[in-house]
């Protein structure tokens, strides 16, 4: 795992790999019901279809996975602050093997993003924990967290997540 300030300098970080995420793909002559179900309940919101779109609603969603449409999406939990630390948990699931997947903190005013990063596994999914993310960069405060990486398809998605509480 590495993680890096965008446009500044690399350091090195270890990772712990968490369980991964399965993939949603369509069932064999089963359509695609366990796709389709993970639209329900406010689902499709944290799902993008293999080209990077985004569904309006469960509708929209369930009807994608019921043509044969395969999910990519994307998780972050950030653990508790300690000493005005935490630590993030990302993962995600059908992306493109070997791709790049980032879980990063952005701090404004400066923009700032500092990242923790690793490739996906054979199967596009990927997960990690990365610890010593700091509520304050170089006086700037943390903003938001964000997870990017690269679909099946190839097409790059990110997504925001909420700060821990207590980082604010």
């Amino acid at each position: 795992m590495k993680r890096f300030r965008l446009g500044g300098t690399v350091a090195t970080c270890a990772c712990a790999l968490l369980c991964a995420i399965p993939s949603v793909a369509a069932a064999d002559g089963d359509g695609n019901a366990a796709a389709a179900h993970k639209c329900q309940q406010g689902g499709y919101a944290s799902l993008f279809a293999q080209g990077g779109s985004t569904f309006a609603n469960s509708g929209q969603c369930t009807s994608y996975a019921a043509h044969g449409g395969d999910f990519a999406g994307m998780g972050m939990a950030p653990g508790p602050v300690t000493d005005g630390t935490f630590a993030i948990s990302f993962s995600g699931f059908g992306l493109e093997p070997g791709s790049t997947d980032y879980g990063c903190v952005r701090y404004l005013p400066s923009g700032i993003g500092v990242c923790a990063w690793g490739p996906a596994d054979s199967t596009g999914t990927f997960s990690a924990t990365d610890a010593g993310f700091p509520c304050t960069w170089a006086g700037d405060p943390a903003a938001y967290l964000y997870s990017q990486a690269r679909t099946a398809a190839g097409v790059t998605v990110r997504e925001e997540f909420p700060l821990p509480s207590g980082c604010s």
